[in-house]
């Protein structure tokens, strides 16, 4: 797997790195429709044109001085007076697979290094998985105390695509979530920011064990494919056919326990 780093190398700063930021701000944004950014923990906003990425990347630069920076991942239909509601996005652009650290330790604070790596790990045994069953390759992203995997999808905004991205990111949690970190499923809403690369991370306070980090463009397919519904649907029901499948079968060493204790008992 080629992975490139985007992000300058070298001592920490508290500026962005544009670059990054207009690189990643391409990749994500469609031209034809609005994109919603946010600082927080503030209540700055703005809904801009994404055809117009001078302004969005101006607009970030000036306002990414807080705990972070944050971009709607999915197309607002057009300009809005009110932060963006569910009502506002055009179509479902993005399926966000956010991978979060280990939080037993410190959950308001930065990831440690050893937390950090863990959930890289994580990361990639879920984009393995999904690779070997047919999902084209996705944008991958540090996220600063996670990482996250964005899948280019097309589809609807409504009850049916929202109960579909929910279900596909509750099955990945159910089967990959671990002390090595965990899969959020909150993020299946589809008015959801995510924090944008190229930006930093601050959570909590920082220390020398739990430091900020800048989010980086870890690596971008030269041709981003759109995943089937059907893909989706492949994860859905095979997970849950497994899940059954489990469950029948403890069903049955349960009633099998139950008989031997009976015969035990009764002698019979």
């Amino acid at each position: 797997m080629s992975i490139f780093k985007l992000a300058a190398c070298g001592a920490p700063s508290p500026l962005s790195d544009m670059l990054t930021v207009q690189r990643a701000m391409a990749l994500f944004i469609d031209p034809d429709h609005y994109v919603f950014l946010q600082s927080l923990p503030s209540t700055v906003w703005a809904c801009v044109p994404g055809c117009e990425l001078t302004k969005v990347c101006d607009w970030i630069q000036t306002n990414a001085n807080g705990k972070g920076c944050y971009f709607g991942i999915n197309p607002i239909a057009e300009e809005i007076v009110k932060p963006s509601r569910v009502a506002d996005v055009s179509y479902r652009r993005w399926i966000l697979i956010d991978v979060d650290r280990n939080k037993t330790l410190c959950p308001d604070d930065s990831a440690s290094e050893n937390e950090h790596e863990d959930a890289k790990e994580l990361t990639f045994e879920i984009h393995s998985y999904l690779s070997d069953i047919g999902f084209p390759a996705p944008i991958q992203v540090d996220s600063g105390n996670g990482f996250h995997l964005y899948y280019r999808v097309d589809l609807p905004n409504d009850k049916f695509n929202r109960d579909l991205v929910h279900g596909f990111l509750k099955i990945l949690d159910n089967t990959f979530s671990c002390s090595k970190g965990n899969v959020g499923t909150e993020v299946f809403d589809a008015r959801r920011i995510s924090r944008i690369p190229g930006t930093w991370a601050r959570r909590g306070m920082a220390t020398k064990e739990r430091q900020y980090r800048q989010a980086t463009l870890m690596y971008a397919p030269k041709e981003i494919e759109i995943v089937p519904a059907e893909l989706l649907w492949k994860v859905v029901d095979a997970k849950a056919h497994e899940q059954k499948e489990k469950k029948a079968n403890l069903f049955e060493v349960k009633v099998e326990h139950l008989n031997d204790t009976r015969e035990k008992a009764y002698g019979r």
